[in-house]
C-alpha cells in the first residue's frame, strides 16, 4: 500500500514552522532566548523523512503516485538541510546565540561564507586575544573543534594562505577564499 499524499504535510508544516521562528528572530520580534528555534528539530524531521522514504515500498500499481512521494520527500530533506545552514549562518551573526555546529561534517562552503567579519573579536570567549594561526593549528593537532576550522577559515579570508593551506591540505576541506 502507498501512503497517501497527506502523510507528508506534517513534514511541510514543520518546515513553515521552522522557517517562520527564523525569520521572527531575522526581522527582531522574537530573540534567541525566547524562540523555540533548534536544530535539532530539523534533524529530527531529516530522520524522519529519511524512514519515511525507507519505509515506502515500491508499489507497481501506484508508480506515479510513489516516484512523486519521493521526489517531494528529496526535496523535502534539502530544505530542512539549507535550512539548517539558515538557521547555523543566522546564529554565527548573532554572538549571543551561538551555539556551535555539533559536527565537522556539518561545515558546508556556505556557512564558511557568511562567517561574519568580526568573528574572533565577537568570539573572545572562545579564542584568546591574539590568537595566531599557528595556534590555532596546533590546538587543532590535539582536538579538532568545529570554531576553530571556523576560525581558520576567518584568517583564509583575511589572507592568511598557511590557513588556506591547512585547511584543504591537512582538513581536506576544499575551500577557496572570495
Amino acid at each position: 500500500m502507498i501512503f497517501k499524499p497527506e502523510c507528508i504535510d506534517d513534514f511541510y508544516n514543520n518546515l513553515y514552522r521552522i522557517r517562520a521562528e527564523l525569520i521572527s528572530i531575522q526581522i527582531g520580534e522574537e530573540n534567541w532566548i525566547t524562540s523555540k528555534l533548534s536544530i535539532s528539530d530539523c534533524d529530527k524531521n531529516i530522520r524522519s523523512l529519511v524512514e519515511f522514504q525507507s519505509s515506502l515500498t515500491d508499489d507497481s500499481e501506484h508508480w506515479e503516485d510513489y516516484d512523486s512521494l519521493c521526489n517531494q520527500i528529496e526535496s523535502l530533506i534539502s530544505d530542512f538541510y539549507t535550512l539548517k545552514e539558515d538557521i547555523y549562518i543566522e546564529a554565527l551573526k548573532d554572538n549571543n546565540a551561538w551555539f556551535g555546529i555539533i559536527s565537522i561534517d556539518e561545515i558546508t562552503p556556505r556557512i564558511l561564507g557568511n562567517i561574519p567579519t568580526n568573528f574572533i573579536e565577537n568570539n573572545c570567549d572562545r579564542f584568546t586575544p591574539g590568537i595566531t594561526v599557528d595556534s590555532l593549528i596546533e590546538k587543532i593537532v590535539e582536538n579538532i573543534y568545529v570554531d576553530d576550522v571556523l576560525a581558520l577559515y576567518y584568517f583564509a579570508r583575511e589572507g592568511s594562505n598557511v590557513a588556506l593551506d591547512y585547511l584543504n591540505s591537512v582538513l581536506q576541506f576544499d575551500v577557496d577564499v572570495p
